[in-house]
């Protein structure tokens, strides 16, 4: 995003050495090493700034139709994505796969270029908005009624947390797995989250952080479902857990995905675990 707008790497990391340098000279020993850690971290990662590679690969599945989806988004054509789609589950292409090689993709994709001043807030909004449309429509293949039933699964975003398709294309997709899953959406306060793990008897609980100020909020939900129910096996996943691999251990979750494809299995070992523990 700084690249974008001529402002070099060196710059931000000559402003990170010199915050190094004060933290290691004014914090409390108690949190210098765990804050400092992190911004050598952040330094060391600095390097990526540099990388513009995309985020749909020509020799991924479906890579083609993944591009015409994304061009047509980007002119605000919505009707010929929707078609593109619809189309594809006609041709007998599986709803997983137009999720996992399509939908994802395509919003990392739109987010990246988001991010390199490319498109503009607007444009990113209009291209999620007419995904999450797009995804309405292919619910009569997603909800069937002859699925067998394994568990729920409650799918949340922290408060604050606006950025809700990644959440919601799991639930979609553990859906066609037989799971039952209770989707809250966006900028749920943490008491809520509780509540419904309770009321519902769910053990598992999948969370999503995009943004990295998020991160606080997303320990504390964390800490605070650990001591309403210390039971609950949590996951979480998003952009932010993305960027920073072991982030996932410091807010206190018990397993992180990279993406949708990789949860699935991951949720379904848990499933097989609870059978075999009752």
């Amino acid at each position: 995003m700084l690249l974008a707008r001529n402002i070099p790497v060196e710059d931000l990391v000559a402003n990170l050495e010199v915050m190094l340098d004060v933290l290691g000279k004014e914090l409390p020993t108690s949190v210098q090493i765990p804050a400092m850690a992190y911004v050598k971290s952040a330094i060391g990662s600095l390097t990526l700034a540099n990388d513009n590679s995309s985020f749909l690969d020509p020799g991924q599945s479906l890579a083609e139709l993944a591009q015409q989806y994304l061009s047509a988004l980007l002119r605000y054509d919505r009707h010929s994505a929707s078609t593109l789609i619809l189309r594809a589950v006609e041709n007998k292409v599986s709803i997983k796969e137009i999720y996992c090689h399509v939908f994802e993709p395509c919003q990392y994709e739109i987010g990246r270029l988001w991010q390199s001043n490319v498109v503009s807030v607007a444009q990113e909004h209009y291209c999620t908005a007419s995904t999450q449309l797009i995804m309405s429509q292919l619910y009569p293949y997603v909800f069937r009624s002859d699925r067998t039933f394994r568990g729920t699964i409650v799918a949340a975003c922290v408060s604050g947390e606006l950025h809700e398709i990644g959440a919601r294309m799991l639930c979609d997709l553990l859906e066609m797995e037989g799971w039952n899953t209770i989707y809250l959406g966006a900028n749920v306060p943490t008491a809520g989250i509780v509540d419904v793990l309770r009321d519902n008897h769910s053990d598992i609980l999948a969370v999503s952080a995009s943004m990295t100020f998020h991160i606080r909020s997303v320990r504390e939900m964390i800490a605070a479902v650990r001591l309403a129910r210390p039971e609950t096996r949590i996951l979480v996943g998003g952009y932010a857990f993305k960027i920073a691999r072991n982030l996932w251990r410091d807010v206190g979750a018990d397993y992180w995905t990279k993406d949708a494809s990789d949860a699935i299995p991951l949720i379904g070992g848990l499933d097989d675990g609870m059978a075999g523990a009752g």
